[in-house]
């Protein structure tokens, strides 16, 4: 029996929704739906046909039409679709399944190749409400996080905020990503772990977030970026942590920092007898700010009292091109003098 009603589809996607594409919640635009959802779009408010919410978070909008009613309802389906792209992580069209197979084959092909080239998906409908997805949904990269939370208020899920977005790397930028990341692993390995053990004996803490990426490093997450293979002696206060990205410095230069806390008034000594014999920079918790050590004044930090807390000597040393047994020998010197630094702090 041949499908008579657009409506008849929406109780079936949005079953489909929730069944077969992980959909926690999903909303269809019919009379007895408790909620309705409304999307302003070019000064007008839409009502999507059905609209889910994956478990994950991602937002699914899909637009039915009959084939056999109206002026290019084809098209128009894929117009509405389309404008509603920016709220959503992936978008649908669906059609009756008996209209679709009465297509000829040129339409057939010509309306697959359309929402394929949009990144759009085509699901049909039986007369029982089955569905069907013959043309797979693609991921969106161009919703807009604000809209989307949008349509997590309305539906009721506030729980699910969305996932950072950020840009893709090309491959060749990915490749010399994973190359640079197998090269710090030996330093990580060979270098930094013997050095730390030299000068303070045992084995170095590692205290990086546990979540591994392809290259099977440890990964500490961080607002501005990560930083890989953190290392810090028995009670933490001298440490090395290799930085592949040029986080602290905001500069893309892959380096080792060594780290040592410290007071103060040791900060004020420091900055009072320059050139130090160790550091490079200082390390700042409350704003989170590394600046070179010779770029700050005694009276900036009397000034601001968020810069009298959470105070790090930083030490910077470039990896790249180096020599293995140079490189180490530099840092257990560096490691050395954190150390004294930091018993005459406590002295």
């Amino acid at each position: 029996m041949p499908t008579k009603l657009e409506r008849e589809m929406y109780c079936a996607v949005r079953q489909y929704f929730i069944e077969a594409l992980d959909c926690t919640k999903a909303v269809a635009d019919l009379p007895e739906e408790k909620i309705k959802i409304h999307l302003l779009r070019n000064l007008t408010k839409r009502e999507p046909d059905v609209i889910g919410i994956r478990s994950d978070g991602r937002i699914i909008v899909a637009e039915g039409k009959m084939l056999s009613r109206g002026s290019q309802p084809f098209e128009t389906c894929l117009s509405q679709a389309m404008s509603l792209k920016v709220y959503a992580d992936y978008c649908d069209v669906f059609f009756p399944k008996d209209e679709w197979q009465a297509l000829s084959p040129h339409d057939k092909k010509y309306n697959r190749h359309s929402v394929s080239q949009r990144g759009i998906g085509i699901i049909l409908v039986d007369s029982k409400g089955n569905c069907d997805a013959i043309v797979k949904h693609q991921y969106n990269p161009e919703a807009d996080p604000e809209k989307q939370q949008e349509v997590r208020e309305a539906i009721g899920d506030v729980k699910n905020e969305p996932i950072a977005r950020s840009p893709h790397l090309s491959p060749e930028a990915a490749a010399a990503a994973n190359s640079l990341l197998s090269v710090l692993s030996v330093v990580q390995e060979e270098i930094v772990t013997e050095a730390m053990s030299e000068v303070f004996g045992g084995k170095a803490k590692s205290y990086a977030e546990p979540f591994e990426d392809i290259s099977g490093w440890t990964v500490s997450d961080g607002t501005d970026g990560c930083i890989l293979s953190q290392h810090y002696n028995k009670d933490t206060t001298v440490g090395v942590e290799i930085d592949p990205f040029g986080r602290y410095t905001e500069d893309g230069k892959a380096s080792l920092w060594i780290f040592v806390d410290i007071e103060l008034k040791q900060l004020r000594h420091v900055l009072a007898n320059r050139p130090p014999v160790f550091g490079t920079h200082i390390y700042f918790g409350e704003p989170e700010v590394t600046m070179p050590i010779f770029d700050i004044r005694v009276e900036m930090i009397t000034s601001d009292k968020d810069l009298q807390t959470g105070i790090q000597m930083a030490h910077r040393v470039e990896v790249l091109g180096r020599d293995p047994e140079g490189l180490k020998a530099e840092l257990i010197q560096l490691l050395s003098l954190a150390k004294t630094l930091k018993s005459s702090v406590k002295g």
